[in-house]
């Protein structure tokens, strides 16, 4: 698609100005990146890192104590083994010093300062700082994204959100765009539509279906909702090219789901709120590519070492250009699955899967630690609306299920055993039925998460 000229009546090639060609020459640039070798791409990375290091210790009271702390010059960190000695920067390191992890002079040309809000799963407000920089780099990433699911700008965009900053959660709001700043800058969209999560699935149908959408912005919860509301009354969307994620792990259920209902693929991004995108999609695969011109992501095992291809670990990221409030090694709670190398050819690193949070996990009686088998769960109950598992104790693990009648006993024997198996141990079990199960304050929704009082890991492990 051609961009937009920045100048009256010279239609092609553009001449693009301002934001729209800053833009434009960093999708340029990461073009080329991706193609890079891995060590490259590290090469560059440290390049970023070193200017980031010097910053961080002259103008940010956190780091000036914490690298002090280690010994070691900016150059000494600048190694395998010498990154590893930084330690870890936690959620709760975040709160208690967002005073000190500020900048008292950031560079010039960074532009102004944005406050971020995430609340997490526990409803606990996380506040970061970002820059203009900042969202520049999200914008050539949003352009990557687009540029390698080769998804059509003119098309018609429904996006579902969280909705929990809205006054009134039910609204549906039209747009003649798609409302992203890139796009508004550089190419003409066709129109865009959005609703939020709490709006019950019949009338989220009603409304896609009026509105026919190309694109589906999407948790992949409500996605697999609507997907099953499908079995019982067919939802017609046949204008959809794909089903856009985010905020939540994909289960494979919901691929299948999403194909099976609408023909279509699911691409997922894997990002937060703290510091943008972290992995996106591959093209070519289900994986995912480490968005490595923008941040550091290190997957660790339980001695805090890189992981081996195959392993599953805890994730660690450092973004790159945040000079307004530096994160260095930022223990973010996720866990990711580390990947070979891409077939397609592009050198940025793989995740194979990134199945959830801490808390996502389940809990065995000798300290083991599993991830249930998510898409499983759902078929463990007929005409089931949501389920959702809480870990109680070791043994104890509470089932509430949302069905018009509750669970006979058969039910829920044959339930049970079902759940057994995706949990892989015969946890004690106990059947709830609710109307609704209510999302996380943040909109998102677990199926399965551990409630276990007293602590699990001292708050500075770097177990997974």
């Amino acid at each position: 698609m051609t961009p937009r000229s920045s100048v009256r009546d010279i239609l092609w090639p553009a001449l693009v100005a301002g934001g729209g060609a800053t833009a434009l020459a960093l999708a340029f640039q990461l073009e080329q990146s991706q193609w890079w070798s891995a060590e490259e791409l590290l090469a560059h990375q440290y390049r970023q890192l070193a200017a980031l290091l010097r910053h961080a210790r002259a103008t940010v009271p956190f780091y000036q104590k914490r690298l002090a702390e280690t010994g070691m010059t900016d150059e000494q960190a600048l190694t395998p083994d010498g990154w590893l000695r930084i330690p870890l920067l936690t959620r709760q390191d975040i709160r208690q010093h967002q005073a000190d992890l500020t900048t008292t002079h950031l560079p010039s040309g960074h532009g102004s300062i944005h406050r971020n809000k995430t609340s997490g799963s526990t409803g606990q407000v996380l506040e970061v700082l970002s820059t203009t920089v900042d969202s520049l780099m999200w914008e050539g990433l949003t352009l990557r994204d687009d540029r390698w699911h080769e998804r059509d700008y003119s098309g018609r965009l429904v996006a579902i959100r969280s909705g929990r900053y809205q006054q009134d959660p039910l609204a549906v709001s039209d747009f003649p765009t798609w409302r992203m700043k890139t796009s508004l800058l550089l190419y003409k969209t066709g129109p865009m539509t959005v609703f939020y999560h709490l709006t019950p699935i019949p009338r989220q149908v009603e409304l896609l279906e009026v509105r026919s959408p190309h694109y589906l912005v999407i948790y992949p919860s409500n996605a697999r909702a609507l997907c099953r509301y499908a079995r019982r009354r067919p939802v017609r969307l046949p204008d959809l090219r794909a089903v856009l994620t985010n905020g939540e792990p994909v289960a494979e259920d919901v691929r299948a789901a999403c194909r099976e209902t609408w023909g279509v693929p699911v691409h997922d991004i894997y990002c937060c709120e703290e510091l943008g995108y972290i992995a996106t999609q591959c093209p070519c695969y289900e994986h995912y590519h480490v968005q490595s011109e923008t941040v550091l992501v290190e997957i660790l095992d339980e001695q805090g070492r890189p992981c081996a291809p195959g392993q599953l670990g805890r994730v660690v990221l450092t973004p790159l250009h945040s000079f307004a409030m530096p994160l260095i090694r930022y223990a973010i709670g996720d866990y990711a699955e580390v990947g070979v190398p891409c077939p397609c050819g592009r050198g940025l690193p793989v995740l194979r899967r990134i199945p959830g949070r801490q808390r996502n996990r389940a809990v065995l009686s000798d300290g083991r630690r599993t991830w249930p088998d998510i898409s499983a769960l759902w078929a463990a109950i007929p005409d089931v609306e949501q389920i959702q598992l809480i870990q109680r104790s070791k043994d104890h693990v509470e089932v509430r299920y949302a069905r018009e009648q509750p669970l006979s006993p058969v039910e829920e024997h044959a339930g049970g055993q079902r759940i057994h198996q995706a949990l892989g141990y015969p946890f004690r079990l106990t059947f709830t039925r609710q109307d609704v199960i209510a999302r996380q304050p943040n909109g998102k929704y677990e199926t399965f998460f551990a409630d276990i009082p007293g602590p699990i890991e001292s708050p500075g492990s770097t177990a997974p």
